[in-house]
């Protein structure tokens, strides 16, 4: 869980660093918190990389995406916690 969501940071980080930024790929990223909680690595790093960029985001979503990824990471922990139970 601290990995994938540290490695999403990363990602975040370096994106918001590097000089080919797309609104269309950010949007995508985003709204892509409501579905990949399913699969909890690849929503705790859809939280981490959309809270690390959201933290520069000045735009009037904002609060929409921070409560998007915020959801998208509480449903990823309880996903994970299910699964466990269910495979072990």
């Amino acid at each position: 869980m601290l990995l994938t969501s540290g490695l999403g940071a990363y990602y975040g980080v370096r994106y918001m660093r590097g000089t080919n930024k797309s609104n269309e790929w950010l949007k995508l990223l985003f709204w892509s918190n409501t579905v990949t909680w399913i699969v909890p690595p690849i929503g705790f790093f859809t939280y981490g990389a959309t809270h690390s960029i959201n933290l520069l985001n000045h735009d009037e979503d904002r609060k929409l995406f921070n409560k998007l990824s915020d959801a998208c990471f509480w449903l990823s922990f309880v996903n994970a916690i299910i699964l466990a139970k269910y495979l072990a």
